[in-house]
C-alpha cells in the first residue's frame, strides 16, 4: 500500500493468520477458498479451461464449454465464485427458455456451467457444489427437430445430389458426397468426419480402415473402423489428393 500504516495493519491480519494457522485454529483450506471465492469469475474459468486441455479435450469441446458456460455466469450476474447460486443459475436459465432457445439449449448451458461448478468444489475453490440440486428441463416437451432414420432411396438422392453439386465451403460437390456415404457406412459423427487426415486410413490393411483418435472421438475411444469396398477406391483418390495432415472433409 501507498499508505504505510495500511501497509503495517495487513502485515499484522497476515500474520495473526498464519499463527492461527500454526495453532490449528484455522484451515488453510479455508483461507484459499475465501481468495478465490473473492477473484473475479474469469480467473477462475480460465483456471477450468487450462483443467479442461490438461484433460486432453478437443479445442472445439473445449471452446463451447467455456463459451456456455461464461454466457451462463453472466446471465445470472456472477461476477465473483462467491456469488455463484443454483437460483441464480436457474433464474438464468428460465430466461433463455422464455426468451425462445430450446429446452435442449438450456440443458447444454446447464451441464456446461454445472462441469465448473463441480470443478470449483473438486479442486478446493469451493467448499461444497452449489449447484448439486439445479434442474434441467424435459427436452421432449420442446422437440424442435424430429429424428428418424434416412431410407436407402433418400440416402441415394442425396449422395447423388451433393455430387452433382457446387462447391460449397471449402468442400466439392464429390467431396460431400463421399463423406455421406462414409458417415452412413462407417457411423462416424459430425465432428468425427472433421478430424479426419490421410494419416487415419490405413489402405493397405486388408480390408483398408480408417482409424478415429479418441481424443477426437465422441466417447474418448479410439477406434478403428473397416471401409466398405464399394468406396474403398473412390475415398482413396480423394484422401490421397489431400496434404498430410489436412483435414479430409473441411
Amino acid at each position: 500500500c501507498t499508505d504505510r500504516r495500511a501497509t503495517e495493519e495487513l502485515a499484522r491480519h497476515a500474520e495473526a493468520e498464519a499463527a492461527k494457522i500454526r495453532a490449528g485454529l484455522v484451515d488453510p483450506r479455508d483461507l484459499a477458498r475465501k481468495e478465490h471465492a473473492a477473484r473475479p469469475i474469469g480467473e477462475n474459468l480460465d483456471a477450468y479451461k487450462a483443467h479442461l486441455e490438461a484433460k486432453g479435450n478437443t479445442p472445439s469441446y473445449i471452446v463451447l464449454t467455456i463459451q456456455q458456460a461464461r454466457d451462463a455466469l453472466e446471465k445470472a450476474g456472477v461476477d465473483k465464485l462467491a456469488d455463484l447460486t443454483a437460483d441464480r443459475v436457474q433464474g438464468a436459465l428460465k430466461a433463455m427458455r422464455d426468451d425462445g432457445s430450446a429446452l435442449r439449449t438450456c440443458n447444454h448451458y446447464r451441464t456446461s456451467i454445472k462441469g465448473f461448478a463441480t470443478w470449483c468444489w473438486k479442486s478446493g475453490r469451493l467448499a461444497s457444489d452449489p449447484l448439486i440440486g439445479l434442474a434441467g428441463f424435459n427436452a421432449r416437451l420442446d422437440a424442435r427437430h424430429d429424428r428418424r432414420t434416412i431410407g436407402v432411396d433418400e440416402l441415394r438422392r442425396l449422395v447423388e445430389a451433393a455430387y452433382n453439386g457446387p462447391r460449397w465451403r471449402r468442400m466439392t460437390g464429390r467431396a460431400r458426397a463421399l463423406c455421406y456415404r462414409l458417415a452412413a457406412t462407417s457411423g462416424l459423427r459430425h465432428a468425427e468426419l472433421r478430424s479426419l487426415t490421410p494419416e487415419s486410413f490405413d489402405w493397405l490393411s486388408r480390408p483398408a480402415t480408417v482409424s478415429l483418435e479418441a481424443a477426437d472421438a465422441k466417447n474418448r475411444r479410439s477406434a478403428v473402423l473397416t471401409l466398405a469396398g464399394d468406396l474403398e477406391s473412390d475415398l482413396r483418390r480423394h484422401v490421397e489428393s489431400i496434404g498430410a495432415g489436412e483435414p479430409v472433409f473441411p
